[in-house]
């Protein structure tokens, strides 16, 4: 597995995506993951130096997604 560097929010039209830079120099995309940008950035911060492979990132994103949408009570 490869090591999250550092991530890039970006702009998708009417949401936002998410850039990942691992340890090997791959770059992961995943376009419309938010429509807010702030929520991308927290994902960015939320996975920034854990090790990731691209199948594991669907995962993390919709349980991010879960986190950021769910009422607390």
């Amino acid at each position: 597995m490869k090591t999250v560097k550092r991530g890039r929010c970006f702009n998708c039209g009417k949401d936002y995506g998410v850039r990942l830079e691992l340890s090997d120099g791959s770059v992961f995309t995943l376009h419309h993951v938010d429509c807010t940008k702030a929520s991308v950035e927290r994902l960015i911060e939320r996975v920034r130096d854990e090790e990731l492979d691209r199948e594991q990132l669907q995962y993390v994103v919709e349980d991010h997604l879960v986190r950021e949408y769910t009422l607390k009570r």
